[in-house]
């Protein structure tokens, strides 16, 4: 290479997003075009796109990129502390070369500040400067992180499992109350209820109730509210 060239550089975005990849592919993409003569001075960018959540699994298990190792990192971390040990010493046996000094450091800032602190929450962790000393520090510390966590995840757990037990205590209540009024106001408007209507009225969802309870007062009798009109033993009304 002429020593005023400047070397070759390779765009690579890397989207481990939830949903799929829309942005622009080209810079010339996001630029109004020029016209006639001028629009071979529009500028131009094109950047390879590596979308996490759309490459396969059977595509990954082949590939043996430092991208690809990189891919796995962020599949495996919610496996846990120890699923990531033969990641790191792929990558610092692949990146030895002097040349690739300052891609370890920087995988080295991103291992130690950002995957470890997403898996490890308030864990004191020391200031890292190689992977080398990742490698060394999984080694002596992950069985004691791996349990702290499965701990953490099975805390997390209960939280949630106690969050939805509230989330659906309060929407079972609901449904009573909305079960009971509309009893209620049933027999008040057409007497005492059949088998049939208890049970229709108990097995209902929270929307047939709000149908029905809305319709009480227009319909003439218990089958139009409940039933559309048909008589019982009828199969339901469509909706």
């Amino acid at each position: 290479m002429k020593a005023q060239q400047l070397p070759p550089v390779f765009p690579l975005v890397l989207y481990n997003g939830t949903g799929r990849w829309t942005a622009a592919r080209d810079i010339a993409e996001l630029i109004v075009p020029l016209p006639g003569a001028l629009a071979r001075y529009r500028p131009q960018q094109r950047y390879h796109l590596i979308d996490e959540g759309r490459v396969g699994e059977e595509t990954l298990a082949q590939a043996t990129s430092v991208t690809a190792e990189l891919v796995r990192l962020e599949t495996l971390a919610a496996e846990g502390p120890a699923a990531l040990r033969p990641i790191l010493s792929r990558l610092g046996a692949r990146l030895q070369c002097p040349r690739y000094a300052s891609l370890r450091r920087a995988l080295t800032v991103w291992f130690a500040r950002v995957l470890l602190r997403r898996l490890l929450p308030g864990e004191n962790l020391p200031e890292l400067h190689d992977l080398v000393e990742v490698e060394t520090m999984l080694a002596e510390h992950v069985e004691e992180w791996t349990q702290k966590w499965k701990r953490e995840g099975l805390l997390e757990g209960k939280r949630e499992g106690r969050l939805e037990g509230k989330l659906e205590g309060k929407r079972e209540g609901k449904r009573e109350g909305k079960t009971d009024a509309l009893k209620r106001l049933l027999r008040v408007r057409f007497g005492e209820l059949p088998p049939w209507a208890q049970s229709r009225i108990d097995a209902a969802t929270l929307g047939q109730l709000d149908t029905w309870l809305d319709g009480i007062f227009q319909a003439a009798t218990l089958e139009e509210v409940l039933l559309g009109g048909q008589p019982p033993g009828s199969p339901p009304p469509a909706g």
